[in-house]
C-alpha cells in the first residue's frame, strides 16, 4: 500500500513539474468576431514597447473602401497627452478576428516593410490585439483598448 501511495506522489510531483503555477491565464475573450466589431479608432494607455512606456495609445482599424480595397491598422504613440512617439502603418486583408498584412514605421520613417499578423478579441467592450511580427512591434499585445466616439 505505501509503495502505491509513494508512486502517486511521484506522479502527482511530475504532473505539477510541467505546470507554471505564477503564469497569468489571461481571458482573452470572444474571438468569434469580425472588421464590423473592432473598426474605428481605440484608445489604450501604459503600454510598453522594448523599454520605453507610452502613456498614449491609439489604433485605428480602417474598413476596405472602393478606393482602397485593404484593411489599414494605424498606430500613434505618445506621451504626456499627445501622440508624439513613432507613428505606424499597415495595410493587408482580414479573415475573421486576424489582420494579415504588412507594415512601416512613418514617424521617424523608415520603409523597412514587416510582415504583420493581429489577433483581436473584444472582452466585454475592450479591444485586445495580438501582434505577431518582427521589428519594432515585436511581441507587442495591446489590452483594456476603449472605443473612441468620434
Amino acid at each position: 500500500m505505501r509503495r502505491f501511495f509513494l508512486l502517486g506522489l511521484l506522479v502527482a510531483a511530475a504532473l505539477l513539474t510541467g505546470c507554471p503555477v505564477d503564469q497569468n491565464l489571461e481571458d482573452i475573450g470572444n474571438t468569434d468576431i469580425t472588421i464590423d466589431d473592432v473598426k474605428g479608432k481605440w484608445h489604450f494607455e501604459n503600454v510598453k514597447i522594448g523599454e520605453t512606456t507610452y502613456e498614449y495609445v491609439h489604433l485605428s482599424i480602417l474598413p476596405p473602401t472602393e478606393d482602397w480595397p485593404y484593411v489599414g491598422v494605424d498606430l500613434h504613440l505618445g506621451h504626456e497627452n499627445a501622440y508624439d512617439g513613432p507613428f505606424y502603418i499597415g495595410d493587408g486583408t482580414m479573415e475573421g478576428n486576424k489582420f494579415a498584412g504588412d507594415y512601416i514605421q512613418q514617424i521617424p520613417y523608415d520603409d523597412t516593410e514587416h510582415n504583420l499578423t493581429i489577433t483581436f478579441s473584444l472582452l466585454g467592450e475592450e479591444l485586445r490585439a495580438e501582434f505577431d511580427t518582427k521589428g519594432p512591434l515585436e511581441g507587442l499585445v495591446l489590452k483594456y483598448g476603449i472605443k473612441s466616439e468620434d
